[in-house]
């Protein structure tokens, strides 16, 4: 084991994450026939143990046998499901409604307050413009496909819609009466993220690094949207991935009780989003106070 031995600098801050993961003190030192870890003598057993673990898991997964292949199921419901949610988003751009959308339906933190609860999800189908539409559609798209096939279509909609509505209400409290508002799909983007590391995480049994993964994941999504741009809601975002953390290890942990892959729940969790939705975007028609 090359271990506290002189390694490359890439491999080195692997494994300092690994440690960091599970609790080990430990840093990092340049000499000049490479990087080593210093540990303190009572855990270098155990930082070895941990190490050794962490590759032992990627040679299998490198050489396919530590995962399960398995053919794609939900493709054709996949697609449908993902044309039909964007055809239905991109209706909020008619020039004749999307004035009274905004004003009923964007995650206003003043009007949340309030009571008015459906915003947090009626926010998810409004966008600012085209750009920011087609982003959350086409990054958004990708994750949700591979969630459906990990739960089923119903599940892994009912998934998205709970974690980005959990997120845009969690934002809401937290912003109070400052005259925050929010629109986008992107925090259920994040949170179908979140609940599909959180899914992955249960099901490989090492949560720590998993979990690990999972942050990184969701930091890497959040530059790609753009955390530079001043209307991105970095708030929104996090609070939908750790949303989405949490429900995903919960649904992870009902299918590895069940061993199922919730076919049949995941057909009443689809009809319950869509009658989640259809009542929401009632009540911000009929109940909802517009901005003045």
């Amino acid at each position: 084991m090359p271990f506290p031995r002189p390694t490359g600098r890439e491999k080195a801050f692997t494994w300092s994450l690994v440690l960091t993961a599970v609790g080990i003190p430990h840093q990092l030192e340049q000499q000049e026939e490479g990087w080593i870890i210093l540990v303190p003598k009572a855990w270098r057993e155990e930082a070895i143990r941990q190490i050794r673990l962490f590759e032992d898991e990627n040679r299998k997964s490198a050489s396919g046998q530590a995962h399960e292949h398995r053919p794609i199921r939900y493709a054709r419901e996949s697609i449908w499901s993902i044309l039909m949610v964007s055809a239905a988003m991109s209706l909020t751009f008619r020039y004749e409604i999307r004035e009274k959308a905004l004003a009923t339906g964007a995650a206003s933190s003043d009007r949340i307050m309030d009571g008015e609860w459906w915003r947090a999800i009626t926010a998810l189908w409004l966008h600012a413009d085209p750009s920011h539409f087609l982003s959350n559609m086409v990054i958004g798209g990708f994750i949700i496909f591979w969630l459906i096939e990990e739960t089923s279509p119903g599940a892994g909609w009912f998934l998205a819609l709970l974690t980005g509505a959990v997120g845009n209400y969690v934002n809401a409290l937290i912003h109070g009466y400052d005259g925050h508002i929010s629109i986008g799909a992107s925090t259920a983007v994040f949170g179908a993220l979140g609940s599909l590391c959180g899914l992955r995480a249960v099901k490989r049994k090492n949560l720590p690094t998993e979990m690990l993964r999972a942050v990184g994941a969701g930091l890497a999504l959040l530059a790609m949207l753009g955390s530079g741009k001043e209307r991105v809601d970095l708030g929104a975002h996090l609070f939908g991935f750790v949303a989405g953390l949490g429900a995903g290890s919960v649904t992870g942990f009902i299918m590895k009780s069940t061993k199922a892959r919730l076919p049949y729940t995941g057909r009443f969790l689809g009809i319950l989003s869509y009658f989640v939705v259809t009542a929401a975007w009632i009540l911000a028609v009929f109940k909802s106070k517009p901005f003045p």
